[in-house]
């Protein structure tokens, strides 16, 4: 055999599973750079689950300085869940396996947002896992601008 043919095996051998791992790897969850430079926004607002080109400026609801910084601490402190990318094509179908039609965003004045949805009486955000006495807290802070969502959102 050659010395071209050796170095072509070689390579093959070498490059092909490099060029496969991409394909066998799952894509999906926003990565926490971006979940804490939103956090980090001056302002954050409580909006429904849409983009912010079809919103209306009524649709933007501020959280008060006071509640932001509550909102911060809690999910600064949070864990990273892994979230497939169909389920950003799709919130809808329910990234943990609910069926809730109650989603909402926080959405920063970076022009990004982080998922949230309301189940029973707890909100769970898309991309943070927080225990059971954090959703209820974080449920109990936002719910007043929840309930300034129109009915087909998060309330």
């Amino acid at each position: 055999m050659s010395l071209r043919m050796k170095t072509a095996r070689f390579l093959a051998t070498l490059l092909l599973p490099l060029a496969l791992l991409p394909a066998c790897q799952q894509t999906g969850t926003v990565n926490i750079e971006m979940i804490h430079e939103t956090l980090n926004c001056p302002r954050i607002a409580v909006t429904p689950h849409q983009p912010a080109w079809v919103s209306e400026p009524t649709d933007f609801h501020p959280l008060t300085a006071g509640d932001l910084q509550k909102v911060r601490t809690m999910l600064m402190g949070a864990d990273t869940r892994f979230v497939a990318d169909k389920y950003y094509q799709d919130e809808e179908e329910g990234n943990r396996g609910d069926t809730s039609s109650s989603l909402f965003y926080l959405y920063g004045d970076n022009a990004q947002c982080l998922g949230g949805r309301v189940i029973n009486g707890q909100v769970y955000m898309d991309d943070l896992e927080l225990d059971e006495p954090q959703r209820m807290e974080l449920y109990k802070l936002l719910k007043p601008y929840l309930q300034k969502l129109p009915r087909e959102s998060a309330q």
